[in-house]
């Protein structure tokens, strides 16, 4: 069994994570580059060091995936208007 000393490399310094997720439900930094780069500033400013986005929301992509196309043959999944009428049944 590995351990994450057989995996993560040997430092003297031990390197502390304060990590955030950063979602697109309520919020609309995911909307623009503009937005992206203000709040990576805003999270550096504030403390935090990793960021985790979230690019698989509901069972859809979020972004164009080449894992998705080689995989599914699709490149991205939308949300239609279709699904979310008919998941609000």
């Amino acid at each position: 069994m590995l351990t994450k000393f057989d995996i993560l490399p040997q430092t003297k310094k031990s390197m502390k994570l304060h990590g955030i997720w950063l979602t697109n439900v309520d919020s609309k930094v995911l909307h623009s580059r503009d937005n992206i780069a203000e709040a990576m500033d805003f999270f550096a400013e504030t403390g935090f060091n990793v960021v985790f986005p979230i690019v698989w929301n509901k069972v859809f992509t979020l972004y164009p995936s080449q894992l998705m196309q080689a995989t599914f043959g699709r490149e991205i999944e939308t949300i239609s208007t279709e699904t979310v009428i008919h998941s609000q049944k």
